[in-house]
């Protein structure tokens, strides 16, 4: 085993990739403006609407968001961005970060007196556990159609010994239920990705190996 190990840490040493992707499309004004708009506001961090925006400017699909502060203001942003939506306590604010990530996200609304339902049930419980706290508004999110298709998480942190690493597993309640993640070392070309996916059962899934659809290699190439 050991010897298998060192023989991919060997081609993995091989792997050069390009300084800029092919086919890759960016718009650097538009990242430097979102970037500077939240310095500008004395923060250091970004909220989910303007980190998407941020992605989108590298050419990455995302789904659209919009924050909203009052229930009628997120049932008029449900509208512009199509049903179903999700709903949830915005992270626009520091305080508001944390109560959004205790009070809970609403999934799956589909009309909007779904969604000022959901909006008005989010304020009361944030009300009942934060009275000293300003709500901070709601975060719509469109909510993509995954009848049928696996869920996928990948991430960028940055590790106190190793630096910046690649998170690549399941998503969604398959990553609660049985945990399968694999961590590499960035820049990614296509090589590199593969080897890091193969290391989950996430990728049995993609090749077809387990009951379910069966996307094309193509396809998957092209989201990294």
């Amino acid at each position: 085993m050991q010897l298998v190990r060192w023989r991919r840490n060997q081609d993995m040493l091989m792997q050069v990739p390009a300084s800029v992707p092919e086919l890759f499309e960016r718009d650097r004004t538009r990242a430097e403006q979102i970037v500077r708009k939240a310095l500008a506001a004395g923060r250091t961090w970004l909220s989910e609407p303007e980190a998407k925006a941020l992605l989108a400017a590298y050419g990455l699909p995302v789904l659209p968001a919009e924050n909203a502060f009052e229930p009628e203001d997120a049932v008029a942003a449900a509208r512009r961005l199509g049903f179903p939506v999700s709903l949830r306590p915005s992270g626009t604010t520091v305080t508001g970060l944390t109560g959004a990530v205790s009070v809970g996200i609403t999934l799956q609304l589909d009309t909007p007196e779904q969604v000022e339902q959901a909006a008005r049930r989010l304020q009361r419980r944030h009300a009942q556990r934060y009275p000293d706290l300003t709500f901070p508004g709601f975060t719509v999110r469109s909510q993509a159609v995954v009848d049928g298709r696996h869920e996928l998480q990948m991430g960028l942190s940055c590790d106190v010994r190793f630096g910046p690493v690649v998170l690549f597993g399941p998503g969604g309640e398959a990553a609660r239920i049985m945990p399968d993640r694999a961590v590499g070392l960035p820049p990614l070309n296509l090589s590199l990705a593969r080897m890091l996916m193969v290391q989950t059962r996430a990728q049995r899934l993609l090749e077809g190996t387990v009951t379910g659809p069966q996307p094309t290699s193509k396809r998957w190439h092209w989201r990294w």
